[in-house]
This record gives structure tokens, C-alpha cells and sequence, in this order.
């Protein structure tokens, strides 16, 4: 059984909205993506890595109010 990943969830979804291709940046650089969260389509790689942060922060905001009965 292969073991999914939140970023391969991330990638999957990605590729189901037809996200594809690079910041406008010249460079290869990750770190210069140009994602911001009120353009989460700029490119695949701000996408796929906003959704992957979005996800865990989800499954710890579940397992907190889990925790407390909610």
C-alpha cells in the first residue's frame, strides 16, 4: 500500500484543477515564488505548497478539537 503524503494530496489536487507551470520570475529558485495567498494560482509550486501548509494546519486544528470534545 503506498502511503500518501498531505504534498502528494497537494499535487494530485493540482493536477485535477489543471495548475501547471512557473512564477513569472526568471529564476529557478523556490524561494522566489511569487505566490501570495490572495493569488493561489500564480503557479504549481505556490499552490501545491500553500494547500500542503493549509492541510496540515488542518489536521492539527482536528486532532485539537478532537482533543477537547469538540
Amino acid at each position: 500500500m503506498q502511503i500518501e503524503t498531505t504534498e502528494d494530496l497537494a499535487d494530485q489536487i493540482a493536477d485535477w484543477l489543471g495548475i501547471y507551470g512557473g512564477c513569472k520570475n526568471v529564476t529557478n529558485d523556490d524561494d522566489l515564488c511569487t505566490y501570495n495567498k490572495n493569488k493561489p494560482f500564480c503557479c504549481r509550486t505556490g499552490f501545491v505548497g500553500a494547500l500542503k501548509e493549509r492541510m496540515t494546519d488542518a489536521v492539527e486544528n482536528d486532532k485539537k478539537l478532537n482533543s477537547i470534545g469538540l
